[in-house]
């Protein structure tokens, strides 16, 4: 792109052409001094489109306060809780055999792209099984929590394996930083569209489907809390995805650096202590504990959209907004990894978090007709200021995955996905009665329609759950004051990894 700019005095028609020609001539061989052609590039976005669209629909499958299935099967917001604590344990049990199926992955096709081959069958037959079975099984209330709660888990894990493949294939799919983060900026705003498409057409199909509404035509019912939008919608949309995504896997190659004879055998209790010494990895680990609360007034989006504003249209409209704030972020981080540093950039976005989160809980303590579009704003910037994480998240695990590579000689990216992901199940255990206790406060236990009563429900619900999110915002900033893995030092570190 730099040849374009070249083009002093060309006109934007002509740079156009310019850029076209040059990625035609560069869709099968990588310009010089890059790895990816552009039609690699492409395979990795596009498919991405899939992966990131079918691993957002379980968002619709998870028990939610007042939202989704747990609207549908009348699950009680204290049984959400119970729940969500077993799929934690269930979590923490699963990690190991995460980290070693990734880490000891071997095949034809690479350590990741196997999982994106091979997965989609078992995912959408789980995923079937859990909008059918528990609505089968409603006439007796604790065999249907079982047998959601043990067909859910079964969908995650594959899920997670499956995003988790995805994710990591970023990490490998160049030896040059710049490159993975050009790619992760201009891929996360191509591959936010399968979320965004799913995010628009589920709700509005929903609601315009499957919403119940009394003779007046005000909603009893909204068509997302509706069982048969999720037996019927979502199957079809998954699919979709699933197909999508084959793309990512038959159309791009892992180049991580290592010795050609190289077989990755890791123990899991080698994995750990390998990775438990490495201290970028702790202080990325420990700020995201800290900030677990940060975006918590992200989350009333669709409570905004339902409760406060009511119609068949909001949740399409207001949740893909929110989906897209976040693409300028997305698309300006590369600039401002290049100009900031990513530690520096880290260290903003986790202050702004707390402070735009201020008025969102002024606005829910004096509530008006004003609050939810004030609150719904602030959103926004919150959202917009934390899509160069989207880049910046991929970007410093390549660094510390790196790190890890030239202080041990191996790459052990599952196992500090998995120590991350098992450090902060545990941290949720420890507040995963957070919210319910919230809830029941104000009248909130297993009848959403409460919730259309804003004034004395919602908003000190949203206002009590938010507070929270200030303090955890500033407390996550302090572990990066310690991060000295400059850019300069990580081009050094590849350098001696080449060689």
């Amino acid at each position: 792109m730099q040849k374009v700019e070249e083009q002093k005095g060309s006109n934007i028609f002509q740079k156009v052409i310019f850029v076209l020609k040059y990625i035609f001539s560069h869709w099968d061989r990588p310009p010089k001094g890059n790895f990816l052609s552009f039609r690699e590039f492409a395979a990795y976005c596009v498919g991405g489109m899939g992966v990131f669209g079918v691993t957002v629909i379980p968002t619709y499958l998870t028990l939610s306060a007042g939202m989704y299935i747990a609207v549908a099967l009348g699950i009680n917001v204290w049984h959400i809780t119970i729940i969500g604590l077993a799929t934690s344990v269930f979590s923490l049990l699963r990690s190991p055999l995460l980290s070693v199926i990734i880490d000891n992955t071997n095949s034809r096709f690479g350590k990741f792209r196997p999982w994106l081959i091979w997965l989609p069958i078992p995912i959408m037959l789980s995923m079937i099984a859990l909008v059918f079975i528990p609505y089968a099984l409603i006439d007796n209330y604790v065999l249907m929590l079982v047998a959601f709660t043990i067909i859910f888990n079964i969908m995650q894990f594959f899920i997670t394996l499956y995003s988790n493949a995805y994710n990591n294939l970023v990490l490998v799919i160049s030896p040059s930083h710049k490159e993975r983060t050009n790619l992760m900026s201009i891929g996360s705003v191509i591959y936010s569209l399968g979320p965004s498409i799913v995010t628009i057409l589920f709700p509005l199909l929903a609601n315009l489907l499957y919403s119940t509404k009394d003779a007046n035509g005000n909603t009893l019912v909204a068509g997302i809390n509706d069982i048969r939008s999720m037996q019927v919608i979502l199957p079809i949309m998954a699919a979709m995805c699933l197909a999508l995504a084959l793309l990512t896997a038959f159309g791009v190659k892992e180049r991580f650096v290592q010795k050609r004879a190289t077989v990755n055998k890791v123990k899991f209790s080698e994995g750990l202590k390998s990775a438990a010494r490495n201290k970028y990895f702790w202080i990325n680990t420990i700020s995201t504990i800290l900030g677990v609360f940060r975006m918590a007034a992200t989350v009333y989006v669709v409570w905004i959209a339902t409760y406060y504003i009511a119609t068949d249209w909001a949740q399409s409209i207001l949740v893909t907004l929110a989906g897209s704030a976040c693409v300028p972020g997305m698309i300006l981080a590369p600039m401002l990894i290049n100009k900031f540093g990513k530690k520096k950039i880290v260290i903003a976005i986790n202050t702004l978090c707390a402070i735009f989160t201020v008025p969102i809980v002024l606005a829910a303590s004096m509530p008006t007709v004003a609050t939810p579009y004030v609150m719904y704003i602030f959103i926004l910037l919150i959202t917009l200021f934390n899509g160069a994480t989207v880049v910046i998240q991929p970007a410093l695990s390549a660094m510390i995955n790196d790190y890890q590579q030239y202080k041990t000689g191996q790459r052990i990216e599952g196992f500090m996905g998995q120590l991350s992901f098992v450090l902060l199940t545990i941290v949720g255990l420890g507040t995963a009665f957070i919210n319910p206790a919230i809830y029941e406060a104000f009248g909130f236990i297993d009848d959403a329609s409460v919730l259309y009563d804003t004034e004395n429900v919602t908003s000190p619900i949203i206002m009590w759950t938010s507070l929270i999110a200030i303090p955890s915002g500033i407390l996550s900033v302090i572990p990066f004051l310690f991060w000295d893995l400059t850019e300069k030092r990580h081009s050094r570190i590849m350098e001696i990894l080449a060689v």
